[in-house]
């Protein structure tokens, strides 16, 4: 069992109440993908984008590791839905530890989110 009682609210919501979990078909040919991580060491993270007008129109992912990568990942998710490409290329590690209240150790978590998001964002670049 794994214990919440030292994360914040908002890192419980999201690792409880994941948002935008799922799949597009790959073969799809608006759709891209950016991976991060690998099941071997325990977390891993896939984050499947369509972009329209240089938007994120639609968004998911699917995550499995810690509490602080599923909850990062679904915040990232979330934040991203219905930014601009340029907006979300912004976004830093500082940004989402801060916002999600996780303590620097958690740095790794945040930041294979952030690649994973950031591959499937940069594959979508004229």
């Amino acid at each position: 069992m794994i214990s919440l009682k030292k994360y914040s609210d908002l890192v419980r919501s999201h690792f409880n109440n994941p948002q935008n979990v799922g799949h597009f078909a790959e073969s799809d040919p608006e759709v891209s993908t950016g991976r991060a991580g690998c099941a071997e060491s325990g977390d891993c993270v896939r984050i499947q984008v369509k972009i329209n007008a240089g938007n994120i129109e639609a968004i998911c992912f699917k995550a499995q590791g810690s509490c602080a990568t599923i909850a990062a990942t679904s915040w990232l998710a979330t934040e991203a839905k219905n930014k601009s490409l340029a907006e979300v290329l912004k976004l830093t590690p500082e940004m989402v530890l801060t916002t999600l209240e996780l303590p620097a150790v958690k740095t790794h978590s945040v930041l294979l989110a952030l690649d994973a998001l950031k591959k499937a964002c940069n594959t979508k670049l004229p």
